[in-house]
């Protein structure tokens, strides 16, 4: 009488086999949160430059004499735009060698919009959006009343590329005196230590728009 051979996976073989699918398992798991994480954060900086495209595309159809005005009475400091009462508030703008108390925009609802916008439910604010309009002639010191300012708002930023950014930004460069140059701050976490978003652009006489 045969015997049947009886040929199977001993006890070593079944727990290698169980480790090495485990390692692999682990791996796996380890993949799926960081890959979350890079698409998430994808995400909200694709929201931040939409933002900072919004609030520049809105500047630059505002009134050049009022804004210029405006920054001309701050005496060579930035103005700096980040709050809903701004769009309502009335400041001293010099027009004609004239000082005048007006506003600086003519629609508050959609100023509001533009300064705290809603975003898949969610509200954002003074935090996380920052406008600055530089006088024509600026240098160092605008540069670092800027970024004094941002520290200010986000002190678990580490400014690193901004302050770069902003001092290749040469007045230079614009070839043109009847431009306002705005620059568009956004930072949807705020929370934490990297940077936001930073666009520029500028705002010019309505003759030669």
């Amino acid at each position: 009488m045969q015997k049947k051979s009886e040929n199977g996976l001993t006890l070593i073989e079944v727990l290698t086999s169980i480790t090495i699918f485990s390692i692999v398992t682990v791996g796996l798991f380890a993949v799926f949160p960081r890959a979350y994480m890079f698409t998430k954060e994808n995400q909200t900086k694709t929201v931040a430059v939409n933002l900072a495209r919004g609030a520049l595309h809105y500047m630059e159809k505002q009134d050049y004499e009022l804004l210029k005005g405006y920054v001309l009475t701050l005496n060579t400091k930035p103005g700096i735009l980040d709050n809903t009462s701004i769009c309502k508030q009335i400041f001293p703008i010099q027009l004609s060698e004239q000082t005048f108390q007006l506003s600086l925009f003519t629609d508050e609802t959609s100023c509001g919009k533009i300064l705290a916008p809603t975003i898949n439910n969610v509200l954002y604010n003074n935090k996380n959006i920052q406008i600055f309009l530089m006088p024509q002639k600026w240098g160092e010191d605008q540069i670092q009343s800027v970024m004094q300012h941002l520290k200010s708002v986000h002190p678990n930023t580490t400014f690193t590329s901004i302050q770069k950014q902003l001092t290749a930004s040469n007045p230079q460069k614009l070839g043109n005196t009847d431009a306002l140059r705005i620059f568009v701050y956004v930072d949807l976490q705020e929370k934490d230590t990297k940077e936001g978003v930073l666009l520029e652009g500028s705002i010019a006489h309505e003759a030669i728009r």
